[in-house]
Order: structure tokens, then sequence, then C-alpha cells
């Protein structure tokens, strides 16, 4: 077990990349606070459009699509993010495919993170949970470790880039998000506030009080493993060893 005491965000690049625009903040929302008040630099990657995820029968996939995007360039902008990325891909319709790692190379190489958050593609369901993993979650996770290595890596793959101007680039640490299995913890105790405002600008998605009932139980669950009152928690993949 692993805990972030021993990892200094300060001067990193932060890169979330996730299929949804609450995804990140659901995951790694406090982590992100934390290290970017501790000198780090982030941006990220929205996969899909999000047109698919309400129970509102008002309105259409266009207006929820864009009613998404601008609750996450409020969440951005909350954070201090340096760039947000939308592909706009369909929501629940999210294939790994060529494009699609393509296209998440081409941001790894233009922005050249130490380190990426994105799911964890093995998570298919969580029986502690009663949870099934989305479908685009899974695909997102698979689509962005294949992106990470060996792809944005090699030169050689999508040669064509270079042409662009986008060299290589080794991403050196991997937190993926997985409720079950974690081995690496954040103490997020002073940023739940935070973390719970962060939440609250997804207002198409998010009941905030049964949120907050939500976060407080699961990160203080993480907590309790490296003796904190509220912790967030990873699968780590420590690239730089290699």
């Amino acid at each position: 077990m692993k805990n972030s005491f021993n990892f200094d965000p300060k001067g990193k690049k932060l890169l979330a990349i996730f299929a949804h625009a609450d995804d990140a903040d659901y995951g790694c929302g406090g982590t992100f606070l934390k290290w970017l008040k501790m000198g780090a630099k982030g941006s990220i990657v929205i996969v899909t459009n999000g047109d698919k995820g309400t129970n509102d029968r008002t309105l259409t996939p266009i207006e929820l699509a864009e009613l998404r995007r601008e609750e996450q360039l409020a969440a951005s902008k909350f954070l201090g993010l340096e760039n947000t990325w939308f592909l706009d891909y369909p929501d629940a319709h999210l294939e790994v495919d060529q494009g699609l790692k393509k296209n998440l190379v081409k941001i790894i190489r233009e922005y050249k993170p130490d380190v990426v958050f994105t799911w964890d593609p093995s998570m298919f369901y969580s029986l502690k949970r009663n949870f099934i993993n989305h479908p685009d979650h899974r695909a997102v996770g698979q689509a962005a470790l294949d992106a990470i290595f060996p792809m944005a890596r090699d030169f050689l793959t999508f040669d064509e880039l270079q042409n662009e101007g986008l060299t290589t680039h080794a991403v050196t640490d991997v937190f993926l998000y997985n409720f079950d299995k974690p081995n690496f913890f954040v103490d997020i105790t002073p940023l739940v506030a935070d973390k719970l405002k962060l939440l609250s600008f997804h207002k198409s998605q998010i009941d905030i009080v049964a949120a907050e009932k939500s976060v407080r139980g699961w990160n203080r669950v993480l907590g309790k493993k490296i003796g904190v009152a509220y912790a967030e928690g990873f699968i780590h993949i420590d690239l730089g060893k290699r």
C-alpha cells in the first residue's frame, strides 16, 4: 500500500482522461485540487459529449451535450486547469478504435503530461457497490492506456504526427480509478468541501445532497486505510521505474 506522502506533484503536469464531464471530479477531484495547490499544472480530456445521460425528457441530446459542456467549463475554471479538450464522441456508444487512440496520442504528445488519471478498464463491475461500470468508462481506460504505452512513446506509431510537430512523449505515472482495489491513497481531508463544490457544477447529473452522502461515505472508507478522515484511492502504475 502506498500513499501520496512520498509523491511530490510540484512542477508536474497532470492530465485527466475520462468519458463524461463529472467522472474526473468524482474519481480524482480532491487529488487534483490538492496537487494543483502544491504546484502542479493540470488539464482534462472529456471524450464523450454526454448527450444520453439524463432522465429529463424535456432535454434533447443537443441541449444536454451543450449543458454538460458548460458545466465542465465551469468546473475546469474552478480547478484552474490549463486546457479542457472535448472530443465529442456520442455518449454510450464509445468504441476502442485507432481513431480514438490517435486523438488521445495527439493530446498526450501536445501536452506532455507527467501524470495521467483515467478509468481502470478492467473494472467491469463492483460486487461491493452493486455497480456495473459504464461501457464508455471501460473504453476510455483501455484507449488511454494504449495511447500512453506504447503509442505516444514510439515515433513510428502515427508517424505522420511528427510532421505536425507532435514529438513522442513518455508518461511516468498512471493513476487508475478503481473502486475495489486501490493501492495508492491521497489524503483529501481538508478539501472535501471543495470537492463537493466541484461536483456541484454538474447540476444536470448530480443531486448534491445525495452526492455529499456518497462522497463523504466512500472517501471516509478510503481514508481509514491510511489513518486519515478522507482519501481518494487509485491503482498507481509507476512507468518511471521501467
